[in-house]
């Protein structure tokens, strides 16, 4: 519920922020945005209503759904067009919770089906006895997207007695051992050399790739981005398989990457996006912060992330940032992040960090990257001069096989070399 209440608000947030940053857009626009805007908050209002009734009901007086409302739930979901085949092969009474957990199994797993795959056959399968548990699946084949593309592998999910809440794996991707990716700065440098260049003809606007499977998000980014006369959406992505093909063909700047769209996450398309070489930079776009997936983003070579309800200047502020080859995070939201979702291979990450800036001659540049200074406060720290920070600099993403300076700081994080700050 909270992921489908926390998309209707970003929905709001996006299109009232696309409206406040561009007034003077097309009436046509205008309107699409006040629709999104009116039917996000309908459907909010009638999840908060349905949320409110639950906690207003007293204990023990809310019906339970049962195995045999799920022949109901099939069956609605067969009047909003979708084609359902219920398998059931059970034996005996299951536990309340067991069966509440499964009735919700399959309420989301349809919910996915319809949004991600529409017109897919999905099956449900549901087996146990007694003594043996409750197993509940929920598969579909994953709509063609080209030539050739896979079929979705089968989910299968299990729900017994005493088991707690079932979590949500994330497809992962892996980066072709020794590859780095160049970045590609097409803006003029900040400070005192962007006065030498005002002369000079206007640098290229910053080419954006939008991924998100939602077309009402990426409608308002659109609008939202066209406000800003130094940036441009060059093309739309529905899903993480698009997304190299894309950036082949409209060579973008920047990709605004949603982490969680079908067919390949946001995570994977991440990690085979920056495993290339000269490829665009990312930028994670989230409903919510704390979420392993955004880390793992960041791990993978991701510039950073904004959240779906950031202000649209802050947005385009992120992208120029990015296109210049500068990092959108600062090292405090680094560190909470981090200490949001820190798994229990924080022993086993640390002797790791530890071991690969051991390699390093420029560590304790590296340890300045981390606490995210400049290259003007780390020359001014460690009295160097700015030319050879960034010789420095470059040589740590060479050793190491990194992409940006983002990885440079959570791999100091990881060694615990920041642990006095972070007290």
């Amino acid at each position: 519920m909270h992921d489908v209440l926390g998309h209707r608000l970003s929905l709001l947030s996006v299109h009232a922020g696309a409206l406040e940053f561009r007034p003077d857009a097309p009436a046509e626009e205008v309107a699409r945005a006040a629709k999104a805007i009116r039917e996000s908050a309908h459907q909010a209002l009638q999840d908060l209503r349905e949320v409110i009734g639950v906690l207003r009901a007293p204990v023990g007086e809310l019906p339970q759904p049962t195995l045999a409302d799920l022949r109901l739930l099939v069956a609605e979901s067969g009047r909003a067009g979708m084609r359902v085949d219920l398998r059931t092969e059970t034996s005996g009474p299951a536990p309340d919770g067991v069966v509440r957990t499964a009735y919700r199994i399959v309420q989301e797993g349809l919910t996915n089906a319809r949004k991600h795959a529409p017109g897919a056959e999905v099956r449900v399968r549901l087996a146990g006895a007694p003594g043996r548990g409750l197993t509940v699946e929920v598969d579909n084949a994953a709509p063609a997207t080209g030539p050739g593309a896979p079929a979705r592998p089968r989910a299968r999910t299990a729900a017994r007695a005493g088991a707690g809440r079932p979590g949500r794996a994330g497809r992962a991707g892996r980066r072709a051992p020794g590859a780095r990716a160049n970045r590609r700065r097409r803006l003029a440098a900040v400070g005192l050399a962007t006065l030498a260049t005002m002369s000079t003809p206007e640098a290229e606007p910053v080419g954006v790739l939008i991924v998100d499977d939602d077309p009402l998000v990426r409608a308002g980014l659109v609008m939202m981005l066209g406000g800003a006369p130094d940036v441009r959406v060059v093309a739309e992505a529905g899903d993480g398989t698009q997304v190299l093909a894309l950036v082949d063909r409209h060579a973008p700047d920047v990709v605004l990457m949603d982490i969680r769209v079908p067919a390949m996450d946001g995570l994977a398309a991440t990690e085979a996006l920056r495993a290339r070489r000269n490829a665009p930079e990312v930028i994670i776009l989230t409903t919510f912060d704390a979420d392993d997936h955004v880390l793992r983003a960041l791990r993978a070579g991701a510039a950073g992330f904004v959240l779906k309800d950031t202000p649209p200047e802050e947005i385009v502020a992120a992208i120029r940032r990015v296109a210049q080859g500068q990092p959108v995070l600062s090292p405090a939201v680094t560190r909470r992040l981090i200490a949001r979702v820190a798994g229990s291979d924080r022993d086993r990450r640390r002797g790791t960090a530890r071991e690969r800036l051991a390699l390093l001659n420029e560590r304790e540049v590296a340890v300045a990257v981390g606490q995210g200074r400049s290259n003007a406060e780390i020359g001014a720290v460690l009295y160097l001069s700015v030319p050879t920070v960034k010789t420095h600099v470059s040589s740590i993403l060479a050793k190491l096989d990194l992409n940006n300076r983002v990885q440079v700081a959570l791999l100091v994080h990881d060694a615990g070399l920041l642990d006095d700050q972070d007290s």
